[in-house]
């Protein structure tokens, strides 16, 4: 696994977490990446996660009430070793909210000590009773952000109180909510992925929140405002998920796989690398 000189031109993403200097994947990043600190190398998929500027805040509130929008939602846990083995892992899901029509799909990415299980094909996932009220509530509070801010990308701290890395009760270390707008707001919805950067959709807002460390000090904190807390509330109101201890031991309330779409994973040996963005097998597509 080797990481692509443009980053944003591959489906598999990769980062250097090793904590071996002499790793092939780090030799390819060094002076760039600190192993211990995965924001460095996340901060290299700006095509990511700079919102469109053809679109003002007036655009994106309308393409929020027409509901033409699809919401990619990721959790990502990072430089985490429980026991001292890496327990890390990379979940994202996607909402497509078409006027009154809904679906959800999902792909994740976990690392074991070095041992690798993804899944290579989205899997949909059955829409909850009560999970169009949820993401009404969800777009209430992306407005309301978006009118107290008057900004497109917003970044918020929070502040994990991990003694080391060996914590296994950890915040996750990056919540990010990426909201695109239907390439036609007056069409249907296209086939490809909103995050697709061949057939992209346009990027309308952003918001980023990253769990700083206390035990590795140094950082900036941008704490939280009663509206960004809201966002986020919002967003663990439809999937549950808890701290990363309380979903790894399959505790919070999951989403359930459409009958007949269950996960698939793939294996292999990675190393001590994640992914920052899933995609699709181009096998799968």
């Amino acid at each position: 696994m080797l990481v692509p000189s443009d980053p944003a031109a591959d489906p598999k993403e990769y980062i250097c977490k090793a904590v071996d200097r002499s790793n092939t994947i780090f030799d390819q990043l060094s002076n760039e990446i600190d192993p211990y600190d995965w924001t460095s190398a996340y901060y290299r998929f700006k095509k990511r996660q700079i919102p469109s500027k053809k679109h003002n805040l007036g655009n994106i509130k309308k393409f929020i009430q027409d509901r033409k929008i699809a919401i990619v939602v990721y959790y990502r846990a990072l430089s985490r070793y429980p026991g001292g083995n890496a327990d890390e892992k990379v979940v994202k899901y996607t909402l497509f909210v078409d006027n009154g029509e809904f679906k959800i799909i999902g792909l994740d990415h976990n690392n074991w000590d070095a041992s690798h299980y993804y899944s290579e094909k989205e899997v949909e996932y059955q829409i909850p009773e009560d999970f169009e009220s949820k993401i009404d509530a969800l777009l209430e509070k992306v407005i309301a952000s978006i009118n107290d801010s008057k900004k497109k990308d917003v970044y918020v701290t929070v502040v994990d109180d991990s003694t080391d890395s060996g914590s296994y009760d950890t915040e996750w270390s990056s919540i990010e909510l990426l909201l695109y707008g239907f390439p036609d707001p007056n069409g249907s919805r296209p086939s490809s992925d909103p995050d697709d950067l061949k057939d992209p959709w346009p990027l309308l807002f952003r918001f980023h929140q990253k769990a700083n460390v206390i035990y590795k000090g140094h950082y900036n904190n941008h704490p939280h405002s009663t509206i960004t807390q809201e966002v986020v509330d919002a967003v663990e109101s439809i999937f549950s998920h808890g701290r990363v201890e309380q979903f790894s031991d399959g505790k919070g309330i999951q989403l359930t796989p459409v009958e007949g779409t269950a996960v698939d994973y793939k294996s292999d040996i990675g190393g001590y690398v994640m992914p920052f963005y899933l995609f699709r097998h181009k096998d799968n597509s």
